[in-house]
Parts: structure tokens; sequence; C-alpha cells
């Protein structure tokens, strides 16, 4: 090579860092030229180049990175070349017939889902309101504890069976899960969604929907039989929330309940007497409500074979929808395979809750309804919208994020909800009005609420449960058994009788002031013949208040003692 090479201003001054020790005999390398002095350094080469030169070099691999070029942002409107871009008034002018015509039935047509949805979305704001902080305050979901006065004292909330419980750690596990950063979006995003559906179209919690109070409750169909939980699974509540929206129950809470007792009353053939929770007015249903209430005791066939036997007495033109999605629910429950299976799968059904008489609704049950809804009609056609269908136009008429709780709401309203159904259960059993400062020397005063439904709460529990009667013993046995069954109820495990306690704690005051607790002529006969029965009216039932591990008392019994205690 000649020195005109290295003098050449054209080319690159900076060609690559390649160290060669031996004379170049190929003409496409070059040796480096030394950089004069008072000349800016080269350049770094570029990234094209640079992986060039490292695919050349010899026995040192190098990382090729290759930066992605700087995107531009994106303006406004639709990029060049969409298909869906709207034809403009010009362009429609020069279409083709064929195309003008499509363009424009494209046009009514989102046009007319547009109005539709504003139509919707009116008439769920006029019909069903979103609830204002006055309203979830009216439902003790914005704050956790209650107002404390004498009808709720701070030892009535200390005594609530959520507080040391499996619920507690079951709503913080899902506050954590819900609340934290690698929980995904959709984390119980069906249970926040029952939540708000119940709230908005009901008025009530889901727990009120399904409480004891109502006869009804939350069971779990399971092979393993476990107990439920506080935390309804997902499935449950997506199925609950489908059966809720639908435009069938029209957000009447006892048409609701009614459904929802009949589908397990169904399920489980139970034949016990049975109270419609709404009201009905002609048709089948009032004579299925007269047959039912004209039978004493266990009912003599299913209530499902009482309402078709109604239904063949009525006449066709009478016929309600009520009755309608009933009785094809019993037929559904009646023929479902699945049915039968989680039968057997479930533990035996929960016929009792905090001493109210409930029919538990498991996920099955809520599948036989949406089953159904869904086939009832004739011919093929079907009579009622779809499960799916209303869910969805649900949606689309209600703004489910303006509404109460969000996800990070769920865990506090859960635990309130919770809580709330648990102190109604306790005012309306009686047991409210603990004394916060109560002397053990001093006569036990049964709280005013307690004095108030005690014989109206003895006699409703004796017809709920049977009994046998007993036999009474001296005054001082009498005592000492009130005494022992108090000390030993805590160490079984079982939940302390409120009754017995109040009668134990007043028998030992009147003992200390040497009264007798006999004092008519019948005591005094009983006294003197101690294995003589307690007179009972007919068809009283005995209602016996006391653990499995201990003797029982008879109602009557307790009656007698309490009503005595209750002299001034």
């Amino acid at each position: 090579m000649s020195d005109q090479h290295f003098e050449n201003p054209e080319s690159d001054p900076v060609q690559d860092d390649i160290h060669q020790d031996s004379e170049y005999d190929e003409p496409a390398q070059r040796p480096r030229r030394k950089r004069q002095a008072n000349t800016p350094p080269p350049t770094a080469p570029s990234s094209k180049k640079r992986a060039t030169t490292a695919s050349k070099r010899p026995g040192r691999p190098r990382k090729i990175v290759r930066t992605p070029p700087p995107s531009e942002k994106r303006r406004p409107g639709r990029p060049r070349g969409a298909k869906n871009k709207k034809p403009s008034k010009a362009d429609m002018k020069t279409m083709p017939p064929e195309e003008r015509a499509k363009a424009k039935k494209e046009a009514g047509k989102e046009l007319k889902e547009k109005k539709h949805k504003s139509d919707v979305r009116h008439q769920m704001n006029e019909g069903a309101p979103s609830l204002r902080e006055r309203d979830l305050k009216r439902m003790c979901l914005t704050q956790d504890e209650p107002r404390f006065d004498e009808q709720w004292t701070r030892l009535d909330e200390q005594a609530l069976p959520y507080y040391g419980s499996a619920a507690e750690d079951e709503i913080e596990e899902l506050e954590r899960k819900c609340t934290g950063n690698t929980t995904k979006n959709s984390f119980h995003g069906d249970l926040a969604f029952l939540w708000r559906v119940s709230i908005r179209l009901y008025h009530s919690t889901p727990f009120t929907l399904l409480s004891p109070r109502y006869g009804l409750d939350y069971i779990l169909v399971s092979p393993s039989n476990n107990e439920p939980g506080n935390v309804w699974g997902q499935n449950f509540a997506k199925s609950l929330s489908q059966v809720i929206t639908h435009p069938f129950f029209r957000a009447d809470i006892d048409l609701l309940r009614t459904v929802l007792q009949y589908a397990v009353i169904c399920r489980t053939d139970d034949r016990r007497p049975w109270k419609i929770p709404m009201s009905v007015r002609g048709g089948p249903l009032t004579r299925m409500k007269a047959d039912i209430e004209s039978e004493e005791g266990s009912l003599s066939c299913s209530v499902h074979s009482i309402h078709k036997r109604a239904r063949r007495a009525t006449a066709t033109s009478d016929y309600s929808i009520v009755s309608d999605v009933t009785f094809r629910l019993g037929e559904v429950a009646k023929e479902n395979t699945e049915s039968r299976q989680a039968s057997r799968f479930a533990p035996k059904p929960k016929l009792m809750h905090d001493e109210f008489v409930v029919r538990a609704v498991s996920i099955v049950d809520l599948h036989n309804i949406e089953q159904a809804i869904n086939t009832l009609g004739l011919f093929g056609v079907p009579e009622l919208t779809s499960m799916d269908t209303a869910r969805k136009n649900f949606v689309l008429a209600q703004d489910t994020h303006a509404d109460q709780p969000s996800k990070a709401q769920l865990a506090d309203f859960v635990r309130r909800g919770l809580l709330y159904e648990q102190r109604e259960i306790v005012r309306l059993r009686g047991e409210n009005g603990r004394q916060e400062n109560a002397d053990e020397d001093s006569d036990h005063r049964i709280p005013q609420a307690r004095r108030r439904n005690l014989s109206s709460g003895l006699s409703s529990s004796r017809s709920r449960r049977r009994g046998a009667r007993h036999t009474l013993g001296d005054d001082d046995d009498e005592e000492d058994f009130l005494d022992e069954d108090v000390e030993e109820a805590p160490n079984r495990g079982r939940r302390q009788n409120p009754l017995l306690s109040a009668l134990s704690t007043a028998t030992r005051s009147r003992r200390e002031r040497r009264r007798t607790l006999w004092d008519d002529d019948e005591d005094e006969e009983v006294r003197e013949n101690p294995g003589s029965e307690i007179p009972q009216d007919e068809g009283d039932e005995g209602y016996m208040l006391a653990d499995s591990d201990g003797p029982a008392i008879s109602n009557q019994k307790i009656s007698n003692l309490a009503l005595r205690l209750l002299k001034p």
C-alpha cells in the first residue's frame, strides 16, 4: 500500500481497535493511524459498527446490546390507515351505495346502544340510587364500635363470639390480601361486588340476607365436611350476586328469602313447619300456606308435594310468576343429580343456629335457582331473562366503582357487618344490658330486655325443641344444681346459659337472706312428694336448657323459678 492510503481525508478516522501484530497482507486490514496533536479524540462507533467489529474480533466475544429507538408519542385520534375510523360526510358522498348503507346502519346501531345505556343508568339511579354516608352509618358500616348506653354496654360488646375466634384471623388475612402489594387486582372481586349489590339494592349486608334471625344461614358444601368460614368463598359470592341481581326478585328481600328457603327445603326434604317470609295474596301459594299451617308438628308430606296439590286445585289463570318459579325450582332440585351428590357431600342439614330455626343455603341451592329461572318457559321459549344476561345488564347499568365498599374497604365492611349481626342476635335473645360494675353480694337484676322477653322467649322455645319432664327435688338440691351448672358450663367448653346464671345469682342472694322460694300450696306438695312431676299443659313440649354433659332443666321448671324471682 502507498502512503496515500494514510493521508486520505475521506477514510474513516476510527475504524476499529483491532490489534494485529503481524504484517497485514489483506486489503481489508489497515493499521491504526496515530492521532496528531491538537486534534479532538475520535467519536465512539455506532452500535451497528460495534456489533460488526465484535463479530470480526477473534477470541474476544462481546455482549451485543442494542437499544431500541425511542418511540414517538402517539398523536390524538386514530392512526393513519385505521379501519375503524368513522367516515366523514364527504367520505359518505363518495362511498359506493352498499358501503354507505352499511356505515349508516352501524352508526344507527351505535347510537341506539348509547341511548339504551343512558336510559338504563337513569332507571337504576332513580330506582336504586347509591347509598350516602348517613345510610351506611345507619347500617353500622362506618365505625367499628357502637354507641354504648344502658341497652348495650361494654360488657355486652366484649361477650360477642367474634372476639378471640377464628373470624378475627380470617378477616385479618382478607385485609392483608386485599391491601397488599403482591395481590392481584381481581382478588375477592366477586365478594366486593356482592357487598356493593347487596347494600345498594337491598339496603342490607350479605350477613343480614342470610341471617339466622330470618331463618337462613350459610353452609359449605365439600367432601371434607369442613366448617364454613365467616369470609365467604369467591364461587358462592359470585353465584349469590348473580341471583340477587335478577329482575325477578325486584329487590324484594322477603321474596328473595322465600325462594332461598324453598330451595333448601326441596333439596333436603325438610318437613318442619315452615312460615313463608313473604306475604301472599291469592293463587296456589295462599292455598299452600294454609295447608302447611293447618298441620301440627312435622308435615305429612314434602312442601313441594303440597305446592303441587295446591296448583292442581287452582285455576291456571290464577297462577303467579312466583308460584311458577318455585314449582320449577322444586322439580329441578328433585331431578338434579348435582343436588343429590351435594347432599351426600355436605354435613348433616343445619337445623339450629343460636337457638334459631335455620335453613342453611349452599352453592348447590343457588345453582338450582339459576337453572330454574333459565329453564322456565313453554315450548322452548324462555319466560324470564337468563341469569348471565341479567348480570351483564346490571353491570352495564350500575357504576359499581362509585359504590362502597372498595377492595381496600372490603375487610372493614365484612368485620363491621359480622359484628352488627351478632349484636342484633344478642338483642333479639334479650341478653343485652349487662351491668358493668355489679356487686356480687347484692341482688342480681335481670336486664329490662330480658325481663320483658322472659315469658315470650320461654313459650316460643317450647314449640322449637322437645324435651322430657323432670321431677323437682327439694329447694337445696335445686340451688346446688343451679350453682353447679353455672360453674361447670365454662369448663365443658359450652356457652354459659344467661338465664341459668341470672337465676343462680338471685338464688344465692335469697339464700343469704333466709327466704324460701316455695310459697304456694303447689310447691309444698312438691316438697312433700319429691317424685311428683310438674303439671304441664297439653302440647307443652318442655324445652330443655342444659348442656349435653349434665342433667337438663325443663322449661316449665325454669319458668316457675323465674316468676318467683321476679316478684317484688
